[in-house]
Order: C-alpha cells, then structure tokens, then sequence
C-alpha cells in the first residue's frame, strides 16, 4: 500500500516584524487587458502567449495577484545588512507546477511538505510551494536561497489573505521596522557624525559658524522627527475601464505630528478649497499649471532668521561692509511672508526660424528653448513684488559687491551678467507693468570647433521677468522671449482670442474638489524641450507625432493633493487621473515616431 503524501502546512503566518514593504499586481491579466484595449492596436497577448507557451500557460495563473515583499535582516541595527526581497507568482496546480519543471531539465528538492525547492536555477533562487489565497500554489523567487527562506512562508500563508489597497497594483513602504531598527544609531549619528561634519565646514568666525551649527542641528532634528512622525507610503496605479482613466495615487500617512513639516501640513490643509478665480483667468490654450495655498507666513520666521544669520555671518568672514549684508539680510526677510493664493502655468517657446547655426549658437538656442515661458499670478501687491525684485538689483549692483564676486569667482566685470531695469510697454501691458533683463554673457555658450582648430564665441542670452500690476493682485512672467511674456500678460488681462481655462474642458475635478494644490498638464506639454522632450534621442520627435495622434495631445491629466486629518493621524494625498484619451495619444505617437524600435 503506498503511504499517503504528507499534507502541507498552511497554517496563518503573521507578517514579519521586519516587514518593511509589500507590494500587490491584483490581477494582472486583467489590467493588460484594459490597457491593450485602449491602445486599439490588433494584438491579442493572451492567444500570443498561450500559442508560444501553452504548457506555462497552463501553469501561471494570470489573473492571480502577483505579490512582492521585502524585511530587514534579523538585528539589521548591528550593521546594515541587505535586506530580504522576493516575488511570488500564483500557480494553478503545485502538481502541475512541479511536472513542468521537471520537464524543462530542473531538479527539485523537497525542503518540506508542500515545499519544493528549484536547484541550480540561475541567477534567482526559487520555490515552489502550497499557498493559502485564490491559488492552490505559489512560485516564490529572491536573489539568494536566504531570501526565500526568510519570506517563503509568509508570502504563501499570510500575504495572499491580506487586504492590500484598493488599486490594480499597490506598493506600501512602512516606517516602522526601520525605525526600530536605525532609530538609535541616527540619533547617535546626529550627535557624533554632526559634529564632526561641522568641524570640516566651520571658518573660525564665531558669528557664521553659530549659525550654521543652529541651522545643521535644526535640519536634522527635523528629520529625526520627520522619520518619528512616518508610519508608511504607498502608491496604487488603477486602470479603470468603467471612468476610462489611469488613476496613480501616491499616499503618505503620520502617526504623529511632531515635526514641522507635519505641522505645516495642517496648517495648510486647513486652508484648502477649489482652484481661486486666478486660477481660470490663465491663458486657456496653456500645456501647463497649477494653483496652491500658501502656508502661513509666520511659520517661516525662525527660518528667515537662521538663513539671515547664516548669510550675514558669511558675508561678514569675506568683509563685506555692512551695508551690503544689510540688503540681503532685508532680501530674506522679505521671502515667504505672502499667505495668499498663486496660480502658474508655463509653456514652450518657438524654435528659432530655420537657419543655419554653429556649435555655439545651438548651445544659445538649447537654451533658450529649454527655459521656456513662465507665468506666475500671486495674491500680493505690486508694490512689495516690485520693491522686492528692486532691492535685489541694488544689491546685485553693488560695487563692493561685484568686486567680491569677480574675486571669488575669478572672473573679469565684463563677464558677470548684466541687469536692467525699465519700464514694460508691451501692447496690452497694465500701466506700471516693469521688465527686469537679466543678460547672460556670450562666454557662457561658446564652443570649440575641432573643424576649423578655433573657438567660436557665443552671443549673450537675455532672460526677461516682467511685473504687471493687477489690482491687489501680481503677475510676473518669465522668458528669454519677451514679446511671448508680453503676448502671455496682455491674455490674463484681457481675455484674447484663445480663451482662458474657465472654458477649457477636462478640468472639473479642479472646479469641485477641495484641496491643497491642484494642476493640470497634457502629453504634448511633457513633451516640450524643457521636460520631457529634452530627454529622447534628436532622431524621436514626439512633439511632432503627436500633431498627429488623435486627440492632439492636449486632453488634460489632472493631479490634486490633499491633506486630511484625524485624531492623531495625517493623511497627504497626491492624485493624478490620466484619461483614456492620452493613452491612445501616447501609443499613436510611439508607434508614428518609431519609438518601438529605437
């Protein structure tokens, strides 16, 4: 008589007290779906996949959670080990499983009941093993045979019953297991390593180094408190065929409110609510903006203090007069005090027309185009922008200034850039609008020709910030294009032909939601030189493919944060919906472009 096969344990294991990250894909057979559908390409992936691996399509349970975690080793805090990592795949039938295997040439050991270890199979360790969950078995792989020990048992009797998110696919990082684990030694390294740092950083001047010991102490008791106040992050990604839209939200939550950038939380979650009427006078053709609250003012204070010591304490080493650090000192005391709204958008400027350019005049071009246009309306008065932007021209312009500054960075007067100042007049200009001209010198973009064994020099690049007084409100502009600066103010003024966002469509949420900062960007706005764009190889323009695509690119991808607060614990929000729509756009400018095969 054959003796029956001893039953597998799956009896609950708890998680790990080392637990320090988990991640879940729910299901995702079905999200590929959703996916593919959308980019309305004729590829059917699961017939693909079964034609060419029928026998591991058998095998894999695709729409079973794909599951991750990873632990700190045992007493991490006596030395920083790595940690413990492994993945875990759902299987239809160990039996099944285990015959497939064989049948690639792998040998099995069996390590208990239920557990079956793959020998020699390459660069990952991995087993296979009975699971509790929606699948009878699990594969269960980790870069050494450590790893799935440690976790094996975990990740097929208690992970696969545990509620992770709400999302297709969750990733949750917990504070706690470092915390318990690195707690003591940075608290010991703030005391002994940030003294040492400080010793290396000191100048001998008792005014400047109190200051920047108070400000390095400062920092890292905030981080301390920070790290005391964490409980975990997460991020969920959900394809949701039903709203037709990505959705990725990015959570961090608090136990505690200790520090102060939890404190400031609340402080400016307090003051949340939908996007200010600012908000909608922008240029309703824009690629990019944003709107947010500001936090209050006095809570800066002490910064402004330790940065002004900081700074006058410096500038008091090098000799300065005290006239000088008296203006900077007045600078950043002027900085951060506004408690009103602020709404940006920005955007791309024109190439340059088709000519053709030398070594230093593309280095010109790159950067003119990279910088972009800038547009920035503020609750503040005009007076005090203007009064600000005023007093660090006079600074800049300091003679004694200037000479420290040809000293220290060994450069000639001609050579450091020029400011100005005058008066905007630009057609659809308030009145009292003013136009600050920052010229960066040729040097900066010339470039060495090995054609013809010289260098060629550069021309100078002015950058422009215009101030247009509003009422009690303040709009500034930035650009190395002035008359796009002056075209951009004269459209929040007046209106204009292209319309403002109160009538662009795609941007209800910031309409009704009531949150900290709320923005909006397209595909072809990532795509311009300035973000995304400048990243791909010259021969992919995307840009131009997207003219293409169906929807333009220009449907709107909505992010909103939000801060929300109960009993003790802190809950801050980041949330972006990506429609449908710019899914089709991007896979038609892929595919148009020849990103595939780049």
């Amino acid at each position: 008589m054959l003796q029956a096969e001893e039953a597998a344990d799956l009896s609950p294991v708890p998680a790990p007290a080392e637990l320090i990250a988990v991640a879940r894909w729910s299901k995702p057979g079905a999200t590929a779906d959703t996916l593919m559908a959308w980019t309305n390409l004729p590829f059917d992936w699961r017939r693909l996949f079964q034609a060419k691996e029928p026998e591991l399509a058998a095998v894999v349970a695709l729409d079973a959670p794909l599951d991750a975690a990873v632990a700190l080793a045992p007493d991490p805090g006596k030395r920083f080990e790595q940690p413990h990592a492994v993945f875990s795949l759902g299987l239809n039938s160990l039996d099944q499983a285990l015959d497939f295997i064989r049948s690639k040439g792998e040998s099995l050991r069996k390590a208990s009941a239920g557990v079956y270890v793959i020998e020699d199979g390459g660069e990952l360790s991995c087993a296979v093993a009975a699971s509790v969950g929606p699948t009878p078995a699990r594969l269960v792989c980790g870069e050494r045979p450590t790893d799935v020990d440690a976790l094996l048992p975990y990740v097929t009797r208690g992970l696969p019953n545990e509620e992770l998110g709400g999302g297709d696919i969750h990733l949750e990082v917990r504070a706690e297991p470092f915390r318990q684990a690195y707690g003591r030694q940075l608290r010991q390294l703030k005391s002994a390593g940030l003294a040492l740092q400080l010793r290396k950083l000191q100048l001998g001047s008792p005014r400047f180094d109190r200051a920047l010991a108070d400000t390095a102490h400062a920092i890292a008791d905030e981080l301390l408190l920070f790290l005391e106040d964490l409980d975990r992050v997460s991020l969920d990604f959900n394809a949701n065929a039903g709203a037709a839209e990505l959705e990725l939200l990015l959570s961090a939550t608090f136990r505690g409110s200790q520090s102060w950038t939890v404190q400031s939380m609340h402080e400016t979650g307090a003051r949340s609510g939908v996007a200010p009427d600012l908000f909608w006078r922008l240029p309703g053709d824009v690629a990019r903006a944003n709107y947010g609250v500001s936090g209050d003012p006095k809570r800066f204070a002490e910064i402004r203090r330790t940065l002004a010591e900081l700074l006058d304490g410096y500038l008091a080493y090098e000799k300065l007069p005290g006239g000088v650090r008296d203006q900077f000192v007045r600078i950043i005391e002027d900085t951060w005090i506004s408690a009103g709204h602020s709404v940006t958008a920005e955007g791309d400027v024109a190439p340059a027309p088709n000519q053709k350019l030398n070594e230093a005049d593309r280095n010109r071009e790159t950067t003119r185009r990279e910088l972009g246009w800038w547009l920035m309306g503020v609750e503040e008065q005009p007076a005090r922008v203007k009064a600000y932007l005023d007093r660090l021209v006079k600074a800049y312009r300091d003679p004694q200034l200037r000479r420290f500054l040809q000293t220290r960075l060994d450069v000639d007067k001609d050579e450091l850039p020029k400011v100005s100042v005058r008066r905007a007049t630009g057609r659809g200009l308030a009145p009292g609008s003013m136009v600050y001209a920052v010229e960066i010198p040729g040097d900066a973009f010339s470039a060495y020709s090995f054609d013809d064994n010289q260098l060629i020099p550069g021309k100078p690049l002015p950058i422009y910030v215009v101030v247009m007084p509003d009422g009690a409100v303040t709009w500034l502009a930035f650009s190395a294009d002035r008359d796009v600066l002056y075209e951009r103010l004269a459209q929040v003024r007046k209106g204009g032909t292209r319309g403002t966002l109160a009538t662009r469509s795609g941007l209800g949420d910031l309409k009704r939601e009531r949150v900290v900062s709320g923005a909006f960007m397209t595909l072809a706005g990532l795509m311009g030189p300035g973000l995304l764009g400048g990243l791909l190889p010259d021969k992919l323009d995307l840009s131009a493919a997207l003219e293409r695509a169906p929807h333009r690119g220009e449907t709107p991808i909505v992010g909103l944060s939000t801060v929300e607060r109960t009993g003790p614990t802190t809950q801050v929000k980041v949330r972006f919906r990506v429609p449908k729509a710019v899914v089709e756009d991007a896979v038609s400018a892929g595919v148009s472009s020849g990103l595939g095969g780049a």
